[in-house]
């Protein structure tokens, strides 16, 4: 029996490893800052948060900042959206960033509770996720995955 479930993801209190690891398999890096910093964008943008993220890897030197007041509110996503260069890699608002992050943050819940990830691949097949494995978006920009049971 196949249940399905369709979660809208959102970033909250971030882990730092966990971010690093699905800005990796973007191909992206990051840089936690603290308070107040820089960004590039078609200009210096000034950012302000407790934690700020600051994600780089784009087209044009531009960078996003990802930042999180560890309120327990959803991230604020701030960047320069000219030409789309961040939008190509991190999605629209980051969508595409929040949802791998979630990716690995529930692989990593349901390995400890006994489960078994597997990623939908780009041709419909549920593949094991593997530490070495990317999850891959489908034609609506969204990351499928299933959990089973190891007995």
């Amino acid at each position: 029996m196949s249940h399905k479930s369709t979660i809208k993801t959102e970033l909250k209190n971030i882990r730092q490893d966990v971010f690093d690891l699905a800005c990796r398999e973007l191909g992206l890096t990051s840089e936690l800052r603290h308070n107040k910093t820089e960004i590039n964008g078609y200009g210096q943008m000034t950012v302000e948060g407790k934690d700020i993220y600051v994600v780089s890897g784009f087209g044009g030197n531009y960078q996003l900042a990802v930042i999180d007041n560890k309120d327990n509110e959803p991230c604020q996503f701030e960047c320069d959206e000219y030409r789309g260069h961040i939008e190509k890699t991190a999605g629209k608002k980051g969508e595409r960033l929040s949802q791998v992050y979630n990716a690995h943050l529930i692989t990593e819940q349901a390995r400890m509770q006994g489960f078994q990830v597997f990623s939908k691949d780009a041709a419909g097949h549920y593949i094991a996720k593997t530490p070495q494995s990317r999850f891959a978006f489908n034609d609506k920009d969204e990351i499928a995955i299933q959990l089973r049971r190891l007995n």
